[in-house]
């Protein structure tokens, strides 16, 4: 590349490294050359004079993201609210400095450092987070990077655990995701980023808050062979007066499930993968898919791995075909209370 007028190399970066997701290493070479003519004796020579210089930079790959700095602490946190509309936010920043100065709230391992971002949930609203800590640059590849990401509404104290998550391998996102079940009142919570090395390098960080509907689940079977079904997005209830029709036993849940249930359609085409989960503050849900809403032993998958108010399953749809499965929503012998249901299809 040629200089410009102004002083400086216009370089097509993401062109020479064809858009790589891995942070890269780049290595430069500066060449500047000098002409003169030299006469001696009759004789006329064109000399050329080149120099080089050699230097490097680091490299990360962060596409449209926003540079985002968290608060260092719960004091700062307070009073930075970053986000407070509905929408998809993408974020990449550094937290080389950070401290752990805020309380392991959910046991997940505050690893080397953690930071925190304030979030303002209206009335109604979802939240889910994702968070990673990829590789870094290309010239210390650390061993492990393993992401802790966990939500809390007060970040003062130590037992303020929302949600949590440190299930994943390093160098692979971590998520999590809440709700605002006030009709009129905004939420204000805190995410939390922090893991081993997490002051390392990089962080990536996508937060998107979308609108809750009602998911319309019902504890008759031909109402949800009926309905249109549940298209991917976030769903709250505070219909919970249903009565208890399935257990499909241990084998699909890990659990009897002799508490209320409701149900819905959910169309997955042929190669696309559900993930499900739901929230039950006050209450100890399962979550299972049917394949048929009258025979609860054709269950294709169940979750009912934690004791407590959230459950997740993951199911793939490799028939080939169109699958109308019907999603259940079960107890374990406790009332129904007001509930949190998210879907996600992929692709």
């Amino acid at each position: 590349w040629w200089l410009e007028d102004d002083g400086y190399f216009a370089l097509p970066i993401d062109e020479i490294l064809l858009g790589g997701l891995d942070p890269t290493y780049i290595g430069f070479t500066l060449e500047r050359w000098n002409t003169g003519v030299v006469s001696h004796h009759g004789h006329t020579l064109e000399i050329t004079h080149i120099t080089g210089l050699e230097f490097g930079a680091d490299y990360d790959y962060v596409g449209s993201r926003t540079y985002l700095e968290p608060s260092d602490n719960c004091a700062q946190a307070v009073n930075n609210i970053v986000i407070d509309d509905i929408g998809t936010h993408s974020y990449w920043g550094r937290m080389t400095g950070y401290d752990l100065d805020v309380p392991d709230q959910c046991g997940l391992g505050g690893g080397s450092g953690a930071g925190l971002v304030a979030v303002s949930l209206p009335p109604l609203t979802a939240m889910a987070a994702s968070y990673n800590l990829p590789k870094g640059d290309a010239l210390v590849i650390p061993t492990s990077r393993d992401a802790a990401l966990w939500l809390t509404d007060d970040c003062s104290v130590s037992n303020a655990c929302l949600a949590g998550s440190n299930v994943n391998d390093d160098f692979v996102e971590e998520l999590v995701s809440y709700f605002n079940p006030s009709t009129t009142e905004d939420l204000v919570v805190y995410i939390v980023l922090g893991g081993d090395d997490s002051t390392g390098d990089i962080f990536w960080l996508d937060v998107e808050v979308s609108q809750l509907f009602d998911p319309n689940l019902s504890d008759e079977c031909l109402e949800a062979t009926q309905s249109a079904g549940l298209a991917e997005g976030g769903y709250y209830s505070e219909e919970v007066s249903f009565l208890d029709g399935l257990n499909p036993g241990i084998a699909c849940t890990n659990s009897q499930t002799p508490g209320p249930d409701a149900m819905n359609k959910v169309t997955l085409q042929a190669g696309q993968t559900l993930t499900a989960s739901v929230q039950m503050p006050g209450s100890d849900p399962a979550l299972y898919l049917l394949y048929n809403c009258t025979q609860p032993q054709t269950c294709a998958v169940g979750a009912d791995a934690n004791f407590g108010m959230a459950e997740q399953l993951v199911y793939s749809n490799t028939s080939g075909f169109q699958e109308n499965l019907y999603i259940v929503v079960d107890t374990k012998g406790t009332p129904m209370q007001p509930y949190f249901l998210t879907l996600d299809l992929y692709p």
